[in-house]
C-alpha cells in the first residue's frame, strides 16, 4: 500500500529534471492532466485557482481502496502534501524555502515515531546538483545528479551502510505531460523535465502514443498501458 500511495505524489517515478526557465516554458502549455488510468486504478486531478494541482484522487476496485493527496500552497509555493487513504491521514510532507529555492523537505507517517528529511543543493543554473537524506538528525544517504539539455541523465546514491545504486535515463522529444502541474521549485526536486523518459536504466522501457499537440495519451511498459486524458 505504501508504494501505491507514493505513486499518487510522484506519478512517473520522479525520473526527469530541468532548469527553471525550461519549466516555465512548459507551464504555458494549454493542456492540463485530467486523469491517468493504470493497471492499479484511476488517478484524477483537481486544480486550484492558482493553476496548480490542489488534489489528486486515486480509486481502485481490485485494491479496495480510495486515497486523496491534498496540496497546500502559500504565495504559490507548495508547502505541504498530505496523503489520506480511506479517509485516514497516512503521511505528511512539508517543504521549506530559502531565497525562493526549495531547500528542505520533511516526511512523517501517522503512528510512526521519528521523521525523515531531504536537503537540496543546486548549481548556478538552478538544476538539482545534490540531495542529502536524513533519518532524524543522522545523514544516511547522498545522491548526485547529472544533466544534459534540461533532462536528468544519471543519478548516483551512496548510503552510510556501504550500499550504492544509481540509474541513467533516455528521453523522447515531446512535452512531458506532468511538468506544468506544480510550481517550478517542486518540479525541480521531483526531477520533472521537458521530455518523457523512454528508458530507465535497465529496469524499464516506455512507449508512448501522442495526441495532435504532442502530449502523451498512452504510456506503455511491458504488458501495461497507462491512459492519460487532459482538460
Amino acid at each position: 500500500m505504501k508504494k501505491t500511495l507514493l505513486f499518487l505524489v510522484l506519478f512517473s517515478a520522479s525520473i526527469i529534471s530541468c532548469n527553471n526557465d525550461e519549466i516555465v516554458q512548459v507551464q504555458n502549455a494549454k493542456l492540463k492532466v485530467k486523469s491517468v488510468l493504470t493497471a492499479d486504478g484511476l488517478t484524477e486531478y483537481t486544480y486550484g485557482s492558482n493553476g496548480f494541482v490542489s488534489k489528486m484522487s486515486f480509486s481502485s476496485e481490485h485494491l479496495d481502496m480510495y486515497s486523496e493527496v491534498i496540496y497546500k500552497y502559500e504565495q504559490n509555493k507548495l508547502v505541504q502534501i498530505q496523503i489520506y487513504t480511506n479517509n485516514l491521514l497516512f503521511s505528511t510532507q512539508e517543504y521549506f524555502y530559502k531565497n525562493d529555492a526549495l531547500v528542505r523537505s520533511t516526511y512523517e507517517e501517522e503512528g510512526q515515531e521519528g521523521s525523515s528529511s531531504i536537503e537540496y543543493l543546486y548549481n548556478n543554473v538552478g538544476e538539482l546538483q545534490e540531495s542529502l537524506g536524513f533519518s532524524g538528525s543522522e545523514k544516511v544517504a547522498t545522491t548526485k545528479y547529472e544533466y544534459f539539455n534540461g533532462n536528468l541523465q544519471s543519478e548516483h546514491t551512496k548510503t552510510i551502510y556501504g550500499t550504492e545504486y544509481g540509474a541513467s535515463y533516455k528521453y523522447d522529444d515531446k512535452v512531458n505531460f506532468l511538468t506544468y502541474t506544480f510550481p517550478k521549485e517542486y518540479l525541480v526536486i521531483s526531477k520533472q523535465g521537458k521530455n518523457n523518459v523512454i528508458t530507465d536504466g535497465e529496469s524499464f522501457a516506455y512507449y508512448y502514443k501522442y495526441n495532435s499537440d504532442n502530449y502523451p495519451i498512452e504510456q506503455q511498459t511491458g504488458s501495461f498501458t497507462n491512459i492519460i486524458t487532459y482538460f
